[in-house]
C-alpha cells in the first residue's frame, strides 16, 4: 500500500501509520514516547525488544527517522545524552542506516 505524502490533508497520524505498516512496525502507540533536550530533535519514540530498540527519530523540519535493531544502549545513551542532536551525529548517523529517511510527516505535534 503507497501513500502520497505530499497529500497531508490525510493527516500526519495516518500517514505514518501507513509508513509503520508497510514496513512491518507495530502501531506508533506501542512506543514509549520521550521528548529530547535538542535543538532539532523533538523527541523518540522507541520499542525494546529484547537486547534491540526500534526507533523513530522526530525532526524539528516535521520529518521523522526510522531505525531497527539498535542496541538498547543507543537509546540509554541518547535519552541521557547532554547533547541529543550531537549524540546522533557521533554515534547513530554514520554507524546505522535508516530503514526509513523521507517526506513523511512527524506526529509529534498530532494530539
Amino acid at each position: 500500500m503507497k501513500a502520497d505524502l505530499r497529500d497531508r490533508s490525510q493527516g500526519a497520524i495516518l500517514i505514518l501509520v501507513v509508513l509503520i505498516r508497510d514496513s512491518n512496525w507495530k502501531e506508533v502507540d506501542t512506543m514509549e514516547r520521550t521528548p529530547l533536550d535538542s535543538s532539532w530533535l523533538l523527541g523518540v519514540d522507541a520499542e525494546v525488544k529484547g537486547d534491540k530498540v526500534d526507533l523513530i527519530l522526530h525532526k524539528d523540519n516535521g520529518k521523522a527517522l526510522v531505525y531497527e535493531g539498535l542496541p538498547t544502549s543507543v537509546l540509554t545513551e541518547l535519552k541521557k545524552a547532554d547533547s541529543p542532536g550531537t549524540y546522533y551525529r557521533e554515534h547513530i548517523m554514520d554507524a546505522y542506516e535508516p530503514q526509513y529517511k523521507g517526506t513523511e510527516v512527524s506526529t509529534w505535534n498530532v494530539a
